[in-house]
């Protein structure tokens, strides 16, 4: 049974998956399922996985 932290990250991470859009909707949503069934054990990485490719690119240059 996954940990109570685990169980509120996956609602967070579910209701960031309502704003993906339609054409990576699935890969997000299977990223979410790797995460709760703890294939990926880190929330962070999960919670990147759901930026939009060009905010990654920002986020990547504000690091610079």
């Amino acid at each position: 049974m996954p940990s109570k932290s685990v169980i509120n990250n996956v609602s967070i991470l579910q209701k960031l998956t309502r704003g993906a859009k339609e054409d990576v909707k699935g890969r997000v949503d299977k990223v979410v399922e790797f995460y709760r069934d703890r294939k990926i054990s880190q929330y962070e990485t999960a919670k990147k996985n759901h930026q939009q490719p060009d905010e990654r690119q920002q986020e990547n240059r504000n690091f610079r």
